[in-house]
């Protein structure tokens, strides 16, 4: 065992690594993404990795810092407990503005109300659903708050859904966080985590999609594609949430085909034909703001279903705005059509259905759409509404 302290640091140190290597310093390193590759954050030690990282921005691409996650730091600090007790400089907690509002918020609640809190970091996708369940299933009354956006929100709903001695709650800090738009002008009270602590409990509705749980709008087709892509735009800092998916509407409709050949069924009708999207409708917000059906209520038991046949990229532009505003008079019948139905059914022989839940998309030859059986148990300020945008 050494004595003293085992001095540790991070990548982002002002210090080239020589100076560590001479020093016996061990380094977690950084990591920075590129169209979607990741790239460690060398230090140097290669000669042709910062010509590499300048070279990108000198073709426009913006590189977006990836944070590192709660496994990669217990699996460096594990190795060297082995040697002795450590000392780690880290990066400044101004510049991991999540993780830090995560902690000060769990910290607060602590303190101030003597609450049980833990604060729970994932450390990949799904990561967030596996934690939630596992709280959910101890079968003692947890309340969640899902720090992040809406895809952390739609982890931690399908981890607890149906549990009846499970909360959630949201406090918005992700790139995209339409869910809470539904609450109107409450959607800033939930920043606050003093006025969700003892907020009351509602049950809300959700969209059951081949087994994974919606909880606002699941879409196939043109948006679910533009949802896709539209996360690479977002790293663009000139751009707003709403910019992004602009600019992403605009890649997908004009450079992409819009419409894909599929057979659906809205109950037991069947319908074939090449349709640009279809999309199921529990709340009112999707794609950065647009409600294609500003009359859904997330707890009232009904389900909207928009159905988008294929047109001409021309005639798509100049509906957008209406479908996206929701101005349902204004949109064709024989192009746009809307329905109640309690099951729909998607299926293509040509190629994958790309379909979009809460922002997260996958890719099948088959989907099914419901009401889910189960419930979501959700919390927020005092006489908030999830359906206060509502028509």
């Amino acid at each position: 065992m050494r004595s003293g302290f085992i001095l540790s640091c991070e990548s982002t140190i002002d210090l080239p690594y020589s100076y560590c290597e001479q020093r016996d310093i061990p380094v977690l390193f950084y990591s920075y993404q590129v169209d979607g590759v990741s790239y460690e954050d060398d230090m140097g030690r290669d000669p042709e990795a910062l010509p590499q990282f300048y070279g990108f921005l000198d073709a426009g691409k913006l590189p977006s810092t990836a944070q590192l996650n709660e496994f990669q730091y217990e699996t460096f600090f594990d190795a060297l407990l082995q040697q002795g007790d450590v000392l780690h400089i880290a990066f400044g907690s101004g510049m991991t503005a999540s993780v830090q509002n995560a902690l000060l918020a769990a910290e607060a609640l602590r303190e101030k109300h003597g609450l049980d809190v833990q604060c729970m970091l994932t450390a990949s996708v799904g990561h967030a659903a596996t934690l939630a369940r596992g709280l959910a299933e101890s079968g003692e009354d947890v309340r969640l708050y899902a720090c992040g956006g809406d895809g952390t929100v739609n982890e931690v709903a399908n981890g607890i859904a149906g549990y009846a001695n499970a909360a959630m709650t949201c406090i918005p800090i992700g790139t995209g966080n339409d869910f809470l738009k539904n609450f109107g002008a409450d959607y800033e009270r939930f920043l606050d985590a003093e006025n969700l602590w003892n907020g009351e409990t509602q049950a809300l509705d959700l969209i059951d999609c081949s087994g994974r749980y919606c909880l606002t709008i699941a879409c196939s087709g043109i948006d679910a594609r533009i949802a896709e892509s539209v996360h690479k735009f977002s790293a663009n800092p000139h751009l707003s949430g709403r910019g992004s998916y602009l600019v992403s509407v605009a890649a997908n409709g004009i450079f992409g085909r819009i419409g894909r050949h599929w057979t659906v069924w809205l109950d037991e009708e069947r319908i074939e034909d090449d349709f640009a999207l279809v999309s199921m409708c529990n709340g009112r917000y999707y794609g950065g703001g647009s409600t294609p059906v500003p009359e859904a209520r997330m707890n009232d038991g009904v389900l909207h279903t928009v159905l988008v046949k294929n047109i001409s990229k021309l005639r798509f532009a100049r509906l957008f705005p209406d479908y996206s505003a929701g101005n349902h008079e204004k949109l064709p019948k024989d192009v746009v059509r809307f329905s109640t139905a309690k099951v729909v059914r998607i299926h293509s022989d040509d190629g994958d259905i790309v379909t979009c839940l809460d922002g997260e998309c996958s890719h099948s030859h088959d989907v099914t759409l419901r009401l889910a059986d189960k419930k979501l148990n959700f919390f927020g300020p005092a006489g908030c509404d999830p359906n206060a945008t509502a028509r």
